[in-house]
């Protein structure tokens, strides 16, 4: 989870990322998934989608089809991927696409029966992340949650600040 480790449909425990080379964590995704846990809480196995693989499959929206040729031929996929979910549509029906997007990508990225419409927007975000992006990130990325926030002393020597 979180790539910290990555339990085997066997039941052993593989041991912590930087003890198991790369390639073999990615091995490992490929053919089992590589399970993440989310800020939620929730755990989902995913594996990494190949953008020739989804363009020979053709059932992938025409909207997706520019980021896979870039992502394809380009030199930095993760920062296109990254780029493309950023990009704001237009329209509500432009939107619309968008989620059928993220939901598609999900499905196919997901490999332990994880209910795509149980997931939030943002997981669902964050799959597509995974999902597109080069497999190094998916057995790689280790979630760390935000520190806490320092408690602010009550008490009037405190300096306002002007309006």
């Amino acid at each position: 989870m979180n790539g910290h480790t990555n339990g085997h449909s066997n039941g052993q425990e593989k041991s912590a990322p930087q003890e198991v080379p790369v390639y073999e964590r990615i091995a490992t995704m490929r053919s089992e998934g590589w399970e993440q846990t989310f800020s939620t809480g929730r755990k989902v196995r995913l594996q990494t989608l190949e953008p020739e693989v989804l363009l020979r499959e053709g059932d992938c929206p025409d909207v997706l089809t520019p980021l896979l040729l870039k992502t394809l031929y380009g030199n930095d996929r993760d920062g296109d991927v990254r780029e493309f979910l950023e990009h704001p549509f237009g329209t509500k029906e432009d939107a619309f696409a968008f989620v059928e997007l993220l939901n598609l990508i999900c499905r196919k990225s997901i490999v332990d029966g994880t209910k795509v419409e149980e997931l939030t927007l943002a997981e669902k975000r964050l799959i597509f992340r995974f999902a597109l992006g080069s497999s190094e990130i998916l057995v790689s990325f280790v979630y760390q949650p935000p520190p806490p926030v320092a408690v602010v002393a009550v008490g009037d020597d405190l300096p306002q600040t002007a309006e």
